[in-house]
């Protein structure tokens, strides 16, 4: 079941399975001990789920995973936050939050009218 999973997010992904695997800094032969019907150690199974961002569960077949959804998601930009903007962000009342919301959809639609 892991190997079949594996390689569908690879596919995904855009990346052959010993590409993924080079990625995450394991050799070939891991590889081809998976598609053998081996299945990763705690660690490793970790750090699989965190390179194509999903839980160690959908990797083990405990959970399914919409793999379009997948799919779209891996087209998107990562973004990233200041942590000091979401310490912020985290400390505000529901009011201060909608405050916020309606600031960033005013600084957004000047933007589009530009």
């Amino acid at each position: 079941m892991f190997w079949e999973t594996f390689v569908s997010l690879c596919t995904v992904k855009g990346i052959s399975p010993n590409g993924a695997c080079a990625e995450l800094g394991l050799s070939n032969a891991t590889a081809t001990k998976w598609k053998n019907g081996a299945t990763p150690r705690n660690n490793t199974l970790k750090k699989v789920a965190d390179y194509f961002g999903v839980s160690v569960d959908y990797l083990l077949g405990n959970v399914p995973l919409d793999l379009q959804r997948f799919a779209e998601k891996e087209k998107e930009p990562t973004v990233t936050v200041d942590p000091k903007l979401l310490s912020l962000i985290d400390s505000m009342s529901a009011e201060e939050l909608a405050d916020l919301e309606r600031y960033a959809e005013f600084i957004l639609s000047r933007k589009k009218g530009d």
